[in-house]
Formats: structure tokens, C-alpha cells, sequence
């Protein structure tokens, strides 16, 4: 009898233990729940954290998209202006040019008549000149 007593005995301290275990069992239950509970809080913050910074760089990126592209119109404007303004003081040099040439072309047959014009006067001084000269050699002679 003395082992059925002793199984006696044990019963209420296993019983005891036996509650310990569950208790112990429940608070850690409780503790994983809390546990779950703040990793999953701490998961959606990191998430919407997440979500931010990757708003905050779309909306980074789409700024330098839109800067860039107008940086590239701003430089195709100017581009733009700039062979206008080229093309157009070309044309307005080759017309330059064109006046200049037609100048030039009327000053050579403007030179061309003076100088034609000179040489027919002194063609008749010479004559006139040599007329005198015979004439002044035919009264030196006649005398």
C-alpha cells in the first residue's frame, strides 16, 4: 500500500503542476498574441514607411522626368531660334553681298565710261595740240 499511497500523494502535486503548466501555457499564449500583435504592427508601419519613401521617389523621379523634358524643350527652343536668327542674317548677307556685287559691277562700268570718256578729251587735246604745233611749224615756215 505504501506505492498506492505514494501514487496518491503525487496525484495533487501533479494535479498542481499540472495547472502551473496550463497557466504558464496561457500567459505564454497571451505573451505570443501581444508578441504577434506588435510584429504585425511594427510590419504595417515598416509597410506604410515603405509606401512612402516609394511615393516620395515617384514623385522625385516624375519632377526630374518633367525638369528634364523641359530642359530639353527649353534647348530645342533656343536651338531653334538660333538657326532662324542664322538663316536669317545668312539671307540678309547674301543680300548684302548680292547689292555690294552690283555696286562694284556699276562702279567698274561707271570707271570704264570715265575712263572712256577721259581718253576721247586728251585723244582731242592731242589733236588740238598737234593741230597747233602744225599750224605754229607752217608759220615758222612761212616766215
Amino acid at each position: 500500500m505504501p506505492a498506492s499511497s505514494d501514487k496518491n500523494l503525487d496525484q495533487p502535486d501533479l494535479e498542481a503542476e499540472v495547472r502551473d503548466l496550463q497557466r504558464t501555457i496561457i500567459e505564454l499564449r497571451g505573451e505570443l498574441e501581444l508578441a504577434r500583435a506588435r510584429h504585425e504592427d511594427k510590419l504595417r508601419e515598416a509597410a506604410r514607411e515603405a509606401e512612402r519613401e516609394i511615393n516620395q521617389l515617384k514623385d522625385t523621379i516624375a519632377s526630374l522626368r518633367n525638369a528634364l523634358e523641359q530642359a530639353h524643350f527649353d534647348q530645342d527652343t533656343k536651338l531653334q531660334a538660333a538657326e532662324i536668327a542664322a538663316t536669317k542674317e545668312i539671307e540678309q548677307l547674301r543680300n548684302l553681298a548680292a547689292t555690294l556685287r552690283e555696286e562694284l559691277e556699276m562702279a567698274g562700268v561707271n570707271m570704264k565710261d570715265v575712263l572712256q570718256t577721259q581718253k576721247l578729251e586728251m585723244q582731242g587735246e592731242v589733236l588740238q595740240l598737234q593741230e597747233m604745233i602744225a599750224a605754229m611749224r607752217n608759220q615758222m615756215d612761212d616766215r
